[in-house]
C-alpha cells in the first residue's frame, strides 16, 4: 500500500494547531509587479473558477520583491499560481482524490483522502483553518534565466512524484525520501 504509507510521517493535526492571525492584508494583482513573469497555469488549463489574473497578499508581494534581489541579473521569478477560488481548490482536491484512487484502487476512502491531502489542501470557508491558496498567502513559482528559460528545479510544475517533495534532494542519495514516498 505505497500511497497510504506516504501519509504516516506527515501530521495534518500538527499543522492545524498553528494559530491563524486574521488581518486585513489586501489581495493585490501580481501584474503590477513587473519583475516577475506571470503564467497563470490554472487558468491556462481551464480549471473551474480560475481567473487570468494572479493575486496574492501584499505581504507575499513584499517577500517576492525582497527575494528577487538575490536573483542573478536579468533572472526573474515565474509565477504559475497564487490565490485560488474555493471552486478551483475543490476541483483540484477532487481531481487529486481521483488520481490517488486510480493509482491504487485498493485504498480505502480515508487513505485516498489522506494521500490527496498531502498534495492539495482541502478547501475551507473556516477563517481559522483556510487553505493557503484560498487566502492568497501561497504561490507556486519557478525561476527563469536571462534568456527566459525555466531553471531545472528537480521536477516540473504541479508534479506529485517523490522528486517534488522539498526534502527529496536534501539527502545525498535520496534513499530515505524515496523510502518514505514509494
Amino acid at each position: 500500500n505505497k500511497i497510504a504509507d506516504r501519509t504516516k510521517d506527515w501530521r495534518r493535526d500538527k499543522i492545524a494547531e498553528i494559530p491563524i492571525e486574521i488581518d486585513d492584508d489586501p489581495l493585490l494583482s501580481l501584474a503590477y509587479y513587473r519583475k516577475n513573469n506571470l503564467e497563470p497555469a490554472i487558468f491556462i488549463q481551464g480549471l473551474p473558477g480560475s481567473r487570468p489574473e494572479l493575486y496574492a497578499r501584499s505581504i507575499v508581494l513584499d517577500k517576492l520583491r525582497r527575494a528577487s534581489r538575490f536573483l542573478p541579473k536579468n533572472y526573474k521569478f515565474v509565477i504559475f499560481d497564487a490565490w485560488r477560488s474555493l471552486k478551483t481548490q475543490q476541483f483540484l482536491f477532487d481531481r487529486m482524490n481521483e488520481l490517488v484512487k486510480q493509482a491504487d484502487p485498493t485504498l480505502t476512502a480515508e487513505q485516498i483522502r489522506n494521500a490527496a491531502l498531502r498534495i492539495v489542501a482541502l478547501p475551507s470557508r473556516d477563517a481559522k483553518k483556510p487553505s493557503p491558496h484560498n487566502t492568497g498567502a501561497a504561490i507556486d513559482l519557478s525561476i527563469a534565466d536571462d534568456k527566459g528559460r525555466l531553471l531545472p528545479m528537480g521536477s516540473p510544475f504541479d508534479d506529485i512524484s517523490p522528486a517534488a517533495k522539498s526534502a527529496f534532494y536534501e539527502n545525498k542519495d535520496g534513499k530515505e525520501e524515496k523510502k518514505l514516498c514509494s
